[in-house]
């Protein structure tokens, strides 16, 4: 699925639009024993390679009713009774808050205290840990950009936060242009405006080198995507919902937000696919998205054809 043979996977099924469940192991650092699959849940019973350590690892997602909390809490609560010894770790969408404060909406709609009480009860039975995390106080926003529930949030049982809580070369840059803005237009514009006489096969030869040449063109003004221009969108768009966890925004903020959002998600698809094109892997073509592995294989063609320098007499010079 990524590419990288020390990797595993397993998942439970979503049932229609709802639920689902994906979990990737990499077996060098983690060597799964077991697994144990509910409805709402997925547990991997294994072993962390570094430490030698016993560790249970449950992925949830939690339904929305609370009678199914309910159940589901009961099933958890089971599944560790009957695994005493290990470490748990608990993580994913549990669907439920804490506290009244987890949710900012237009509505200011108040929680189901009884969904509070019984999942902060819980947590105590387990003996859980939450884990704090950085960034914003918030976890899920609504497509209107209001902040809603911390839903996703890491548990544990004694583990410790130690940080503090994405020929054939004549069109390469194609893949990257083709999904800017008004690239069609382009190209369908500079093709029929180029017209050539002559031989057929020569008229051909010409057009497609002059239609190289305009997306060159137009590449370095629409086209430039790197990681600095999706580190400054990210920022903007973080900067945003830290003023929307103290107050609602402006109804001009709310458009911004939405327009970073869509300029973030065109940038990152665009600088992926130049990564892709760079990387000339074969196996692209099904279409992973595994940036760190494109940077590897970018570093180390950077490093095989570089010289680091010459030996002579017995010295590097």
């Amino acid at each position: 699925m990524c590419g990288d043979s020390t990797v595993s996977w397993d998942s439970v099924p979503s049932v229609q639009a709802a639920g689902g469940l994906l979990y990737m192991w990499n077996n060098s650092a983690f060597h799964v024993e077991r697994r144990v699959k509910g409805r709402n849940f997925l547990m991997l019973d294994g072993r962390w390679v570094i430490q030698n350590q016993r560790l249970y690892i449950v992925n949830v997602y939690a339904p929305c009713d609370l009678a199914g909390k309910i159940v589901l809490w009961e099933e958890l609560r089971q599944l560790e009774v009957s695994n005493p010894n290990g470490l748990w770790c608990f993580l994913g969408d549990f669907n439920s808050m804490r506290s009244q404060e987890e949710r900012i909406g237009s509505s200011q709609r108040m929680a189901d205290t009884s969904d509070i009480s019984n999942f902060n009860e819980w947590i105590s039975d387990m003996e859980l840990q939450e884990i704090k995390g950085f960034g914003g106080r918030f976890t899920w926003f609504r497509p209107n950009a209001y902040p809603s529930k911390g839903l996703l949030r890491p548990l544990s049982s004694s583990l410790e936060n130690k940080d503090g809580g994405l020929g054939s070369q004549a069109f390469s840059g194609c893949g990257l242009a083709a999904q800017s803005k008004g690239y069609q237009r382009m190209v369908r514009e500079a093709w029929i405006n180029d017209q050539q006489g002559g031989w057929g096969g020569i008229a051909l030869k010409n057009k497609l080198r002059n239609l190289k040449y305009t997306i060159k063109q137009w590449s370095t003004v629409n086209g430039d995507v790197n990681a600095s221009k999706i580190q400054n969108l990210r920022q903007k768009l973080n900067d945003l919902e830290t003023i929307a966890g103290d107050r609602m925004l402006s109804e001009d903020e709310v458009k911004a937000k939405k327009s970073i959002q869509q300029d973030l998600w065109d940038a990152s698809n665009a600088y992926e696919s130049l990564l892709r094109q760079k990387s000339r892997a074969k196996w692209i073509k099904e279409r992973d998205s595994n940036s760190a592995f494109f940077h590897k294989v970018i570093n180390f063609r950077r490093n095989f054809n570089a010289f680091q320098g010459i030996f002579i007499d017995g010295v590097w010079v």
